[in-house]
């Protein structure tokens, strides 16, 4: 009975963390205990170059911040590769355990109680494609993601509880969130997001929201002082940068949808307009002051998936965040039938960002089903992608359908006092 209590009180970890063993275990033996790791195989040479010849560091597939090897990839190319490479894919797997530890702890402090029910979210996110490959290539986004997700779980709490927020609070969350980006510079919008957060828009000028500008900057100054030891490395990241878009497939329509079977001529127009598409809702983000910074985060992430350029780089981080949106659809208690379609849509709209979550490349698809490759079938395997996210968004329409008809009713309200308004001239 004890035993029987205790898998019943503690089945969302155990579930969880039960497939994140089996992800790592099944790459495992399916290499026979070689770990490929790709990317482990450039990282390690890149923290091995910043120490011994840091003028090269970007000379190689490198495109990301210098903190990024320096607090990251020193430490593990002190060691010979082999040894690091499964000393990190060790470590690279209790990244994602505590992955799911912070976000079982974020929807607990959303409402989210029941443990069974929390087990629906954890599962999402310890299962798929997109987790075998990180284990593939050894990297570390899941490093990024727990940072991530501890900032966010930090600022959950303290807004229940209605804590002050310290100088120093904010100094880690700014260093957790610079680190995070560093490994993955294409998210570096979030930062926007979060250092405005707190700020009201008529207190811009004011002293406190300057000393909070001031800790960002100092906390990105910290991490990447080799910007002030090698001022080049400012111009070779940002050429790094350019050359990282140029080369992955270098003439597709980048977008997560499209980079596998739309082709250009030139696709730097495509990157234009990611960049510009994921400003205006960074501005508009910091401009609404109603979210709180969960939903924020989770607008971004999921707009990322739409017109983020490089969302496939950060699946790890996004897909997760997107899910708060959903949460709505699942806090409905009562058995009412409007209620009840609301909660079928729930699992359609996050089953289908699973989908994306789960999708094996078109190649690997193509590898076990070649008669796809010339049929109609073809077309549907390129098309799954936007299938998924477009019923993911009907499923949030369904969702949301009452606060933005509320929302209409308020701009028809406004717009009517408006113009009936008898004049005062």
């Amino acid at each position: 009975m004890i035993i029987i209590k205790y898998i019943k009180n503690h089945f969302h970890f155990i579930s969880s963390f039960s497939c994140v063993l089996f992800w790592a275990l099944f790459l495992l033996l399916k290499y026979n205990f070689n770990i490929p790791g790709v990317d482990f195989d450039d990282r390690h040479l890149a923290g091995y170059l910043l120490l011994h010849e840091p003028s090269r560091l970007y000379t190689i597939r490198y495109y990301y911040l210098p903190s990024f090897a320096t607090f990251l990839l020193i430490p593990f190319s002190l060691l010979p590769l082999i040894t690091a490479k499964y000393l990190y894919f060790g470590i690279n797997v209790l990244m994602l355990i505590l992955n799911v530890w912070e976000y079982d702890k974020i929807l607990y402090l959303k409402g989210i109680k029941n443990n069974f029910h929390r087990t629906t979210f954890l599962l999402l996110i310890s299962n798929g494609y997109v987790v075998f490959a990180n284990f593939y290539h050894n990297n570390f986004k899941f490093v990024s993601s727990l940072l991530i997700l501890l900032v966010l779980r930090r600022e959950i709490e303290y807004s229940l509880d209605e804590k002050f927020k310290s100088l120093k609070f904010y100094f880690i969350n700014f260093n957790c969130l610079w680190l995070a980006i560093a490994n993955i510079p294409q998210i570096v919008f979030i930062i926007f997001i979060y250092l405005f957060y707190s700020i009201p828009l008529k207190e811009l000028l004011n002293i406190n929201s300057f000393k909070l500008y001031g800790l960002a900057s100092l906390a990105f100054l910290l991490q990447n002082f080799m910007f002030l030891v090698h001022p080049h490395y400012i111009y070779d990241f940002l050429n790094s940068y350019e050359r990282n878009n140029s080369t992955q497939r270098p003439s597709t329509i980048p977008f997560c949808y499209t980079k596998e079977w739309l082709y250009v001529e030139n696709n730097s127009i495509y990157f234009a307009i990611s960049v510009i598409m994921l400003s205006i809702t960074t501005i508009i983000l910091i401009l609404s002051k109603n979210f709180s910074i969960e939903y924020k985060l989770a607008i971004f992430s999921y707009g990322y998936l739409f017109y983020g350029a490089w969302a496939h780089k950060a699946f790890t981080v996004i897909i997760p965040l997107s899910y708060l949106l959903f949460l709505p659809g699942f806090l409905i208690r009562n058995s009412e039938k409007e209620n009840l379609f609301k909660k079928l849509f729930f699992f359609i709209g996050i089953l289908s960002l699973f989908g994306i979550y789960m999708m094996f490349p078109h190649f690997t698809i193509f590898k076990y089903l070649p008669f796809s490759e010339d049929s109609l079938m073809g077309l549907l395997v390129n098309l799954r992608w936007i299938f998924l996210l477009l019923l993911s968004l009907f499923s949030l329409i369904i969702i949301y359908h009452e606060k933005l008809n509320k929302l209409k009713v308020l701009k028809y309200i406004k717009l009517k006092y408006f113009y009936s308004a008898p004049s005062h001239e």
